[in-house]
């Protein structure tokens, strides 16, 4: 004699239980023109006939299939504008890095290329009256790497000579300006050099500056490269 299964059988499809019904789906929303013309065919196949929908009624909903037709056309038209105006800016980016190259860039940055025993220099705005300065290297944190005295400058924009023992490589750097009150201020940084390629980040056209990347909105002047 058996005793009952532990675990009843499985029905199937074949044997007489009916498969199971999928979920419905309903749209919360009228994504196109296609799904506003659908429910006005349905509303009117559906009215009752004894109380068809009015010549105004009617009217106003064809209205408003119009407007939302004219404003998908809109919306298309906006987003092909922009396309087009966001090429036309990249485009002339391009063109105007491309009269740039074999010129010397200036521009607002903290970057410097260095080789050890050559002279070089970076752009400055010292703060006004000057100084005694200072030049720090710092490494990619922003940590002080090496400092070296510069000596008295006075204030303006003007081009600072680096000493010709800095180590090799491109570092960030940063100069302090201690005047007669023995106040420190910093100066104004900028990165320069020849260009020598361009590149695309954000969209917006970059720079390649000795090794460096400037992007094209902080760019401050640009001059015949030096012989």
């Amino acid at each position: 004699m058996t005793g009952p299964a532990l675990f009843p059988a499985t029905p199937t499809v074949g044997a007489g239980v009916a498969p199971p019904v999928p979920r419905a789906t309903t749209k919360k929303t009228l994504g196109s023109q296609d799904d506003f013309l659908k429910l006005f065919i349905t509303q009117l196949k559906n009215q009752d006939p004894t109380n068809p929908l009015k010549p105004h009624e009617l009217s106003a909903q064809l209205a408003q299939f119009s407007s939302v037709e004219q404003l998908g056309n809109l919306n298309e038209n906006v987003k092909a504008q922009a396309a087009a105006s966001q090429l036309a800016n990249l485009t002339a980016q391009a063109n105007l890095g491309a009269s740039m190259l074999g010129r010397e860039a200036i521009g607002e940055g903290d970057q410097v290329s260095t080789v050890r025993g050559e002279a070089g220099g970076v752009y400055a705005e010292l703060p006004a009256g000057g100084g005694q300065a200072t030049l720090r290297l710092l490494d990619p944190t922003g940590r002080p790497f090496l400092t070296r005295d510069l000596g008295r400058l006075e204030g303006g924009r003007q081009l600072v000579p680096l000493p010709a023992d800095l180590p090799t490589g491109t570092w960030r750097y940063a100069i302090a300006v201690t005047n007669s009150q023995g106040t420190e201020a910093a100066a104004r940084t900028f990165t320069s050099g020849i260009v020598d390629g361009l590149g695309f980040a954000n969209g917006s056209l970059t720079l390649r500056v000795g090794g460096a990347a400037l992007p094209i909105d902080r760019l401050v002047e640009v001059r015949p490269a030096p012989k």
